[in-house]
């Protein structure tokens, strides 16, 4: 465990403002939109496709929203802790 804290604090030290802000300068822009509306759409389908399959499987109680929503979150999440 002792190698993965040395990564992580040497990693926030030499880049951990950048990773989050270099996305939105002007310069990488029309690399970044395209790459956003792909995930955004790669990822929605299948939530509500499954959302009303869940649906019908569950008789109301998990449905498109709750999995759309449950997938909104997963993301935020991954988005964050991964660094994109």
């Amino acid at each position: 465990m002792g190698g993965l804290r040395n990564d992580i604090t040497r990693r926030l030290v030499k880049h951990g403002k950048d990773d989050y802000t270099d996305a939105f300068t002007k310069d990488n822009f029309s690399i970044i939109a395209p790459s956003i509306l792909f995930l955004f759409f790669a990822c929605y389908a299948p939530a509500l496709a499954f959302g009303a399959l869940f649906d019908i499987a569950t008789e109301g109680n998990i449905g498109i929203f709750e999995t759309v929503l449950s997938t909104a979150i997963c993301g935020v999440v991954y988005a964050i802790f991964s660094g994109q």
